[in-house]
This record gives C-alpha cells, structure tokens and sequence, in this order.
C-alpha cells in the first residue's frame, strides 16, 4: 500500500511539472470515455434490448428485391403494401411504418 502511495505522489508530481500535457491527457482520456459511454448506450438500446411491444419475435420488415439480384432491397411502396395486406390472411393485423433503409444487405 505504501508503495501504490508513492507511485501516486510522484505521478502528480510528474503531472504538475507539465500541466499542458496534462489538460491534454486529462481531456483525451475525458473524450474517449464519453464517446465510448455514448456508444455503449445507444448499441445497447438498439441491438440488446428487446423490442417494447407484446410477441416482439413475430414483427418483421418486408422488402423487395428483383429476381436477378436478391442484395438489391427496396421499400415496399403504399399501394404494394396495402395489396400484400389484403391478401394475406392475417388475423393479428399488420402496419407501416415510414424507415431508413437496411443496416447491411443480407
């Protein structure tokens, strides 16, 4: 424990000799941290966090593609949409919503 005590009395020592490096230190480590806290916190409530609605397993997002090329994703327009919803037999009901596109093509 004594030892630990002098490693730290000399590294404030140290740091009061340079106090520019010291800000900039101080300030980098500051920024870092922040940055990495932000980005934990918003990973973590998009991708860990289950989805806040009742059988959030049975939500899916429909794309479409041409035949040729199944990577190419698309929206699905109103007027699609609304013929998909009619003619499946859907009894838990189903809407739209207006998004970005993919994350990454799958």
């Amino acid at each position: 424990m004594n030892t630990l005590l002098q490693d730290v009395r000399y590294t404030f020592r140290l740091w009061s000799r340079n106090p520019g490096f010291t800000l900039v230190v101080v300030l980098t480590l500051a920024l870092g941290i922040g940055a990495n806290t932000t980005m934990f916190g918003v990973v973590n409530a998009t991708l860990f966090r289950a989805l806040p609605l009742p059988d959030a397993d049975r939500v899916m997002t429909l794309w479409k593609s041409p035949a040729n090329d199944p990577r190419d994703l698309n929206i699905v327009s109103q007027p699609n949409y609304l013929d998909l919803r009619s003619a499946t037999p859907s009894r838990s009901g189903s809407s739209r919503s207006r998004g970005g596109g993919p994350s990454w093509p799958r």
